[in-house]
C-alpha cells in the first residue's frame, strides 16, 4: 500500500508540474509553434525523468510541495528578472496588504538589483526614514543572516514582524567601506497615498500648491484630483508634485494621475512579446491647473509609476523635473492568482515614455539636477551615537517650548547642546545638531502629513526658486 501511495504521489507531482509548465509556456500569453514546441516537450521529458528519479530513489523521502514549488522558483529564477516571482500564501498576503496601504514593518520598499537586496525607497515618516536609510542602500545582513542569494519573499518576511519588536539590518552604501548596523522598531505602516498643502512663504505674495504622492494606489487619482481642484479654486501660482521616494504602484493610476495635467497626447505606451501587451495610453480633455507651471520632484527612490508620470509630463513639456536621477524600473508586472493562497507576478511588458524611450535600468534624468550632500561614514557613526545616547530626546524634553521659540532663542539653546556634545567627545557641528533636532520634532508628525522644509530640503528649495522665476510668478 505504501508503494502505491508513493507512486500515485509521484504521478500527481509529474502531472501537476508538467501541466503548470505547459500552461505557463503555451497559454495565449506565451504561445509559440513549430520548433519551440518540439524543444518544450523534449525538455519536459528530461524534467520528468529527473523528478521521477528524485521521488523514487532520493535517500530521504522528499516533500512533494517543496519539489513543486522549488521547480517553479527555478523556472522564474532562470529569467534573471527580480520582479518576476512566485508568491506563497505569506508573500501573496503581503502583496495584498501593501495594496490596501496598511502593514506592519519598518517602512521601505525593497527589490533585488544586481543580485543585491536593495532599498528602492524608504517611506516618509516611518522607522526606516527616521533612521536615515536611503534609496540604493544595500541590505547585506538581516540580523545575523547574510542576504546573498536570499529570496525576496523570504527577505520581506524576515524584516516584517510584530509591531513593537525590532530587527537589525546591516547596510552598505557607496561611500561606506564596511557595513553599518541599524536597529529598527517595527510598527504598523499606514500609508495615505496623497497629502497636500499650500506653501506660502512669509513676506511672499505668491502661493504654491504642494502635493506629495507616496505610492500609486487605487485611490490616488481621485485623491489628487480633489487636491488639484482645491488648488485651482484658491488660484495657486504654481504646483510642486513630489514623487520622491515613491516606489510606484498601479500602471492605471499613473496614467490617470498624468491625465490630470494633460489635455492631449500620449502619456505612456507598453510593449511586450505578445500583441495584447502592446498598448498606448492617451490624455483626455480634462486638465487641471492649465497654464500653471508645474515642478515634479524626483530622486533615486522614484520608480515605476512615478517614472511614468515624470516621463509623461517631461516629454509633453508640461513640467520641469527637479532632483536626482530616478531608479529606473521600466517594466510592467501582471499578477495572476493561481488559487486563493498562491500567485505569480510576471513581467509581461516594458513601458515607454511619450518620446519612445525605455528607461528600464537607466532612469529619468531631471531637467535640473539637485543632489543632497552625502554624509561620510564617520558622520553617520557620529549621528548614530547621538541617537543611541538620546541627547536629542533629552534636549527636547528639557526644552519643551523649543519649537515655538524665536530663531535667536533656538540658536542659543542649540549652541549649548553643541558644547555639551563636544565635551562628551562627540564632535558635532551646529548645522548637524540643528538638523537632528528638526528631524526629531518631525517624528511626532504622522507619516501622512506634508512636511515642508525650505531650509534643509535643497531639492524642494530649488523647486520653489524655479517656480518664482516663471512669468506667471
Amino acid at each position: 500500500m505504501k508503494r502505491m501511495d508513493r507512486r500515485e504521489r509521484r504521478i500527481w507531482i509529474i502531472s501537476f508540474v508538467t501541466l503548470l509548465i505547459i500552461w505557463f509556456l503555451t497559454s495565449r500569453y506565451f504561445s509559440k509553434i513549430g520548433r519551440a514546441n518540439e524543444d518544450l516537450y523534449k525538455n519536459l521529458k528530461v524534467f520528468n525523468e529527473v523528478l521521477s528519479l528524485v521521488e523514487a530513489t532520493y535517500v530521504d523521502e522528499p516533500d512533494s510541495q517543496k519539489l513543486i514549488y522549488g521547480a517553479i522558483d527555478g523556472l522564474l529564477a532562470s529569467l534573471n528578472d527580480p520582479y518576476s516571482r512566485f508568491m506563497r500564501e505569506e508573500g501573496y498576503n503581503d502583496l495584498k496588504i501593501e495594496t490596501e496601504g496598511k502593514f506592519g514593518g519598518v517602512g521601505f520598499i525593497i527589490t533585488v538589483r544586481d543580485n543585491l537586496l536593495t532599498i528602492i525607497a524608504p517611506i516618509d515618516g516611518t522607522p526606516a526614514s527616521k533612521a536615515g536609510l536611503l534609496p540604493g542602500d544595500v541590505i547585506v545582513r538581516i540580523e545575523d543572516e547574510p542576504t546573498q542569494g536570499m529570496d525576496l519573499n523570504v527577505a520581506v518576511s524576515k524584516i516584517r514582524g510584530k509591531p513593537g519588536t525590532t530587527v537589525t539590518l546591516w547596510i552598505i552604501r557607496e561611500e561606506m567601506k564596511e557595513p553599518m548596523s541599524y536597529k529598527l522598531a517595527r510598527e504598523i505602516i499606514n500609508i495615505k497615498s496623497v497629502f497636500s498643502r499650500i506653501i506660502h512663504e512669509e513676506g511672499k505674495q505668491k502661493r504654491i500648491g504642494y502635493a506629495k504622492i507616496t505610492k500609486f494606489a487605487e485611490d490616488t487619482p481621485s485623491s489628487l484630483e480633489k487636491a488639484c481642484a482645491k488648488f485651482q479654486d484658491e488660484k495657486v501660482d504654481g504646483l510642486i508634485l513630489d514623487l520622491r521616494n515613491n516606489p510606484g504602484g498601479l500602471l492605471y493610476t499613473a496614467w490617470k494621475v498624468s491625465d490630470l495635467f494633460l489635455s492631449k497626447g500620449i502619456i505612456v505606451s507598453t510593449k511586450g512579446r505578445i500583441k495584447d501587451q502592446d498598448r498606448e495610453y492617451y490624455a483626455s480633455s480634462i486638465e487641471y491647473l492649465k497654464n500653471v507651471p508645474i515642478i515634479v520632484l524626483v530622486n533615486e527612490g522614484s520608480a515605476s509609476a512615478s517614472e511614468i508620470v515624470a516621463g509623461a509630463l517631461k516629454d509633453n513639456k508640461r513640467a520641469t523635473i527637479v532632483g536626482s536621477k530616478t531608479f529606473g524600473k521600466g517594466v510592467v508586472q501582471t499578477v495572476r492568482e493561481l488559487d486563493k493562497t498562491l500567485a505569480i507576478a510576471l513581467t509581461t511588458a516594458k513601458y515607454y515614455t511619450p518620446s519612445g524611450e525605455c528607461i528600464h535600468n537607466k532612469g529619468i534624468k531631471p531637467n535640473i539636477e539637485v543632489d543632497f550632500p552625502k554624509l561620510k561614514k564617520e558622520d553617520l557613526e557620529l549621528i548614530n551615537k547621538i541617537w543611541e545616547k538620546e541627547y536629542i530626546t533629552t534636549f527636547l524634553k528639557e526644552n519643551k517650548k523649543y519649537p515655538k521659540l524665536s530663531q535667536n532663542e533656538q540658536k542659543k539653546l542649540l549652541e549649548s547642546l553643541v558644547k555639551k556634545l563636544n565635551s562628551a567627545g562627540l564632535a558635532a557641528d551646529y548645522n548637524l545638531v540643528r538638523r537632528l533636532v528638526k528631524s526629531k520634532i518631525n517624528e511626532t508628525k504622522t507619516m501622512n502629513e506634508a512636511i515642508i522644509d525650505l531650509e534643509d530640503d535643497v531639492q524642494l528649495k530649488k523647486a520653489v526658486e524655479v517656480l518664482y522665476v516663471y512669468n506667471r510668478l
